[in-house]
């Protein structure tokens, strides 16, 4: 294993399920007829794995105004002390799990990747996490200098990639969505101590 390097992957998965309950409304009018229909996302619980915590929050609402999804988020802790002492390695380079020395500085890359299931990302996909754009559903972000546990909460930024027009749109897009899923992946990867 190369000095200072050592690519920790945890998977954390954090689960989106989608339900076809909620308050978003979607109205269609052709001649004399209209729909009045729900739809929504909700999400489950947190998983842990180890020294990283994600946890989806908000409620993804598909709604038929342009890019309105509620208010989905993405909460990330990392446990510094723990990670901190993977990062430490003996002289050969072989790891040596340890306790940190005060305020040891440790440098990592976050990588988190967006999943669907059930056809979900026909009609949807998250574009950015955070401020940072995805690039075929996954995006890495570096954090380096880190001396104390990592808490973030970052904003899932959705956009529409096939919204229904009309009312057999919506009810094909209701029957498909049935057993959607969105599942976010954090891993930590590259963790050394800073130089």
């Amino acid at each position: 294993m190369k000095k200072n390097l050592l690519a920790v992957v945890l998977p954390v998965a954090a689960f989106v399920a989608l339900a076809g309950t909620g308050f978003g409304a979607w109205v269609f009018t052709t001649g004399a007829q209209s729909a009045d229909v729900n739809a929504n996302v909700l999400v489950t619980d947190a998983v842990t794995v180890g020294d990283i915590k994600a946890v989806a929050g908000g409620v993804i609402t598909l709604d038929q105004a342009e890019n309105s999804f509620g208010n989905p988020t993405l909460n990330v802790k990392v446990d510094y002390t723990a990670i901190a002492g993977y990062a430490n390695q003996e002289a050969d380079g072989d790891l040596a799990i340890k306790d940190p020395a005060d305020n040891t500085a440790v440098k990592f890359d976050l990588k988190y990747t967006v999943s669907y299931a059930g056809g979900v990302d026909t009609y949807i996909k998250a574009t950015k996490i955070g401020d940072n754009n995805l690039a075929e559903n996954t995006v890495t972000v570096s954090k380096t200098n880190v001396t104390a546990d990592l808490d973030e909460t970052l904003n899932v930024t959705f956009a529409w990639q096939n919204r229904p027009t009309d009312v057999a749109g919506y009810n094909a897009m209701i029957t498909e969505l049935k057993d959607a899923k969105i599942t976010y992946t954090v891993e930590i990867l590259n963790l050394a101590l800073a130089a």
